[in-house]
């Protein structure tokens, strides 16, 4: 099996938490994978070396993009369910899986699953 760079940053910062609170740290993880501008990363077991997250400079710049929109919508999440608009944050967090959320199991979602639609062709 080829772990993605997506995956292996997942982990490292998912080591680094006591507890993942998902509101926080899917906001931090994704926006870390974007701060790092998704560099390739090493295989930590060995394995593969360095893993790219995207097959080429065109798909890293559709992810990037699409990791810009995913950190707006979740703070835009954020900010609305502070604000005691339970119904617009889902609507947000909605927007951040692509629609896969429902309310009653957004903290079921992975970071991993979002990270992985972002270097999916547009």
């Amino acid at each position: 099996m080829v772990t993605s760079s997506f995956e292996i940053r997942v982990a490292k910062y998912a080591s680094t938490e006591s507890v993942i609170i998902y509101d926080i740290d899917v906001r931090n993880m994704l926006k870390q994978l974007l701060d790092s501008d998704l560099a390739s990363m090493q295989d930590p077991m060995g394995f593969a070396g360095y893993t790219n997250p995207c097959n080429s400079d065109e798909l890293k710049d559709y992810a990037l993009s699409k990791l810009r929109t995913a950190v707006t919508r979740v703070d835009k999440a954020r900010v609305t369910e502070a604000n005691g608009d339970t119904k617009a944050a889902f609507d947000w967090w909605s927007m951040v899986y692509n629609g896969v959320v429902e309310q009653t199991h957004i903290c079921a979602v992975s970071i991993i699953e979002i990270s992985r639609t972002f270097c999916a062709p547009p």
